[in-house]
């Protein structure tokens, strides 16, 4: 599935009809790509009960939105939203396709790839066009970046995480084309969702949180910063979680966190390693 001259794809993605940040991320990058390439952004968007959100992604630089709007779509099921983006796709001819880092995208990307017998590169942190006019994806490796490129295959396939790329301005004034998919026949798949259960999420999300510190193995010689942070009484909402005992710094973290920042998940005497992984959200 070789092709020079197709549009550059973007798989959108919708929780509770809402779409995340991470696409509209996507679509400005695709934008920045295709108008290098001199060619169009798609994107592809499936869910249910939805209304103005293909207007949305036009506003954020798709030329055209394929829509699925059917009950089979509300919720993301691997085998029905592989076959749906690989139909598709064999039939559009996409020169690359994009897909946010997500807990979806991670599981659908590699799935989609594996069904075009294309190449995926994973958790790109800078996404260009080189001299050969092919998709020059970086991820780092080795202390530095390395350059991946798909020469043969098609579509030229990159995941990025959420805050890699600017949320571009919407231009309300933009116009687009909305494609309308078939609703799926659910009878046709081996796999159905019957109930879902949400659970709403606690404290600050990693990519909303303005300072990250991130300590691993060795966290017990905490940095001076990362103890001033905290000194500084600014809060962070998932606990410090310990496997295996540390007294030395349990007993440093309370003094500067309190009790409340610490949890430590049993004793365990007969442990040498400790595992240590941490990672602070501070508002």
């Amino acid at each position: 599935m070789k092709n020079n001259t197709g549009p550059v794809w973007v798989i959108a993605e919708q929780i509770d009809c809402r779409i995340p940040s991470i696409t509209f991320q996507l679509l400005g990058q695709a934008r920045k790509l295709a108008d290098e390439l001199k060619t169009t952004v798609e994107a592809v968007l499936l869910g249910n009960k939805m209304k103005d959100q293909p207007r949305q992604l036009i506003a954020a630089g798709a030329d055209r939105v394929y829509f699925g709007n059917a009950p089979g779509f509300e919720v993301y099921q691997s085998e029905i939203y592989t076959k749906v983006i690989v139909d598709l796709a064999r039939h559009q001819h996409p020169k690359i396709m994009l897909i946010g880092s997500t807990s979806v995208g991670r599981e659908l990307a590699p799935l989609v790839a594996a069904r075009l017998k294309t190449g995926l590169t994973a958790h790109c942190i800078d996404l260009v066009i080189n001299e050969n006019g092919l998709l020059d994806a970086k991820i780092p490796a080795y202390g530095g970046l390395i350059s991946i490129i798909c020469p043969e295959k098609r579509p030229q396939m990159a995941t990025v995480a959420g805050g890699v790329f600017e949320n571009p301005d919407p231009d309300e004034n933009r116009t687009g084309e909305i494609t309308v998919l078939a609703a799926p026949d659910l009878n046709s798949f081996r796999v159905q969702t019957l109930e879902t259960v949400t659970e709403n999420p606690k404290g600050v999300p990693l990519e909303s949180a303005p300072i990250v510190v991130a300590c691993g193995a060795g966290g017990y010689q905490l940095p001076g910063l990362v103890l001033h942070f905290i000194s500084q009484k600014h809060s962070f909402d998932r606990g410090l979680q310990f496997v295996g005992q540390f007294p030395r710094l349990t007993e440093k973290l309370k003094r500067y966190a309190g009790n409340s920042a610490v949890n430590l998940l049993g004793n365990h005497p007969n442990r040498t390693r400790v595992v240590l992984h941490l990672v602070l959200f501070f508002l």
